[in-house]
């Protein structure tokens, strides 16, 4: 059988039975895989039951004024703060960009919708007595939390990243003398990074020997999912909550905690971008570095140091 041939045969026909509707939807949807098609296909399929119980073709009959009264539910009726109308809106907006891309419609009625304007609070310091107990706690709990932790705390990973870690992707790779982590980061892309020595040798104790297989297993053995990897941060939690710690760790606060920690012994904002991964350097200034709201280094202290003199 010619599986070629056939599969041109069927194609125009699966083609010929979508909606224009279905066919913006996968021209938008196509370019996404992962947590970000998820998230996506999700977000997007809650603004076109919208429009379904509302009588609205998606395409054939929403205006912009339909969009900004389904902001407007968003924000009133869900009572969504602004960050996460945001989110939910730039699938739609991409829907609705593509659409136009793809000749489906003639104008963007999403172009001009006024999104509610997003204030971005950055999260307060841990102590640093917190952190170091967090950190000895995640050692002490097992080798599969302080091989977490570590990759989380001293690589700044981000907690799908590391959950999906396997040996193969440090073991064999060696360059200059050091381990290279290579791994699928957000968006696709592949990344390598140096690990360093502390890091290594908590990798060291979960591999345990083994030349292959999941970095950090599950209790199944199996390739850790992002929910159990949380899993594992919140025991560190509860267990240095009940030696003294003040203040509860999220694996992305982890992430911050990094970055900030190499800003604040001097490295430049490209550094922290490298250690980051970020495509702009202002995410990693406006959104990452937790040192600003540090008022022990706040630069009036060093002006007033110098006029005092």
């Amino acid at each position: 059988m010619n599986t070629t041939h056939d599969t041109h045969d069927t194609l125009p026909a699966v083609v010929s039975s979508l909606s224009n509707v279905e066919i913006a939807y996968a021209g938008f949807l196509g370019r996404f895989h992962g947590n970000t098609l998820e998230l996506y296909k999700y977000h997007l399929g809650e603004y076109l039951k919208w429009c379904q119980g509302h009588g609205l073709h998606p395409l054939d009959d929403v205006k912009r004024v339909h969009i900004e009264f389904y902001v407007r539910h968003l924000l009133e009726d869900l009572k969504l703060k602004p960050s996460s109308i945001g989110t939910r809106m730039s699938p739609v907006k991409g829907f609705y960009k593509f659409a136009v891309i793809d000749e489906q419609i003639l104008r963007n009625p999403a172009e001009y919708v006024a999104l509610p304007k997003i204030t971005y609070e950055k999260s307060p310091l841990v102590p640093y007595r917190d952190l170091m107990l967090w950190l000895e706690v995640a050692k002490e709990t097992s080798p599969r939390h302080w091989a977490l932790t570590s990759l989380l705390s001293g690589m700044a990973l981000r907690i799908s990243e590391a959950a999906s870690l396997r040996v193969e992707s440090y073991l064999p790779n060696i360059e200059q003398g050091q381990h290279i982590m290579k791994f699928t980061q957000k968006g696709g892309g592949p990344a390598a990074m140096p690990v360093a020595l502390p890091v290594l040798h908590a990798l060291e104790a979960v591999r345990a020997g083994r030349t292959e297989g999941p970095l950090v297993p599950g209790l199944d053995g199996r390739q850790l999912s992002r929910s159990a990897a949380a899993g594992l941060v919140q025991t560190v939690n509860r267990r240095a909550a009940k030696q003294g710690m003040t203040r509860r760790i999220n694996p992305h606060l982890l992430r911050k905690m990094a970055i900030t920690e190499l800003l604040e012994s001097g490295a430049t904002i490209r550094e922290a971008q490298l250690l980051a991964r970020h495509v702009d350097p202002r995410t990693t200034s406006q959104h990452y570095d937790l040192g600003r709201s540090n008022h022990y280094q706040h630069p009036t202290h060093v002006i007033a140091a110098r006029l005092a003199a």
